[in-house]
Parts: structure tokens; sequence; C-alpha cells
């Protein structure tokens, strides 16, 4: 019986020890756990990209060369950075894109992101 209560004060020393080791380095871990959930998003989202634009033929090619001429030529004046469509901004995102589960598109000078 005495080894057993030795197990369970040694158990629960562990415990109290790894929850103020939480406690004090909460500041450093979380944040560092955060950032690794957010880098894995991104290349979820990435890798849905990729994937579908590997998916494409050259036959495709024209249509989306169309959609972001469009898409400049209609950007909004003074439009310019993140969100142009969609993405919260006031100009709504085309339903074809939608479909695509593109969340927004970025007008930036000479460039059309999809995003």
């Amino acid at each position: 019986m005495p080894r057993r209560n030795l197990i369970i004060v040694l158990a629960l020393i562990a415990a109290t020890f790894i929850g103020v080791v939480m406690l004090l380095w909460r500041p450093v871990i979380f944040p560092v756990i955060a950032m690794v959930g957010l880098f894995h998003a991104m290349d979820v989202q990435m890798s849905a990209g990729r994937h579908y634009m590997d998916s494409l033929k050259p036959a495709d090619f024209p249509t989306w060369i169309e959609r972001s001429q469009e898409l400049k030529k209609d950007a909004p004046s003074g439009s310019f950075s993140v969100g142009t469509y969609g993405g919260g901004s006031d100009t709504p995102l085309p339903e074809d894109l939608k479909k695509l589960k593109i969340l927004r598109v970025d007008v930036v000078d000479n460039t059309v992101s999809y995003v």
C-alpha cells in the first residue's frame, strides 16, 4: 500500500510541475501553437490552389487571362490593395469565383491575385 501512495504523490507532483510550467510559459507556448495552426491553414490553401492550377489545360488559359483583364478594368477606382473584390470590400466577388471557393480577388497595379 505505501508504494501505491508514493506513485500517487509522484504523479500529483509531476502534474503540478507540468501545470506550473504551462502557466509560466503560456505567453511563449500558445503563440507558437497559433503560428503552427496559421501556417498549416496557409499550406492547405496553397495546396488546393496548386492542385487546381495543375489541373488547368492550355485551353483554359485564355479564359483566366480574359477574366483577369476584366477584373482589372472593372476594379473600382482607387482600389489598390487586398480585397478589391470580396473579402469584406464593397465590390462583391463574382459568383463563378465563389463556386471555386475563391475568397477574394486582389488587384494591385498590373497584378490580379485570386485568394
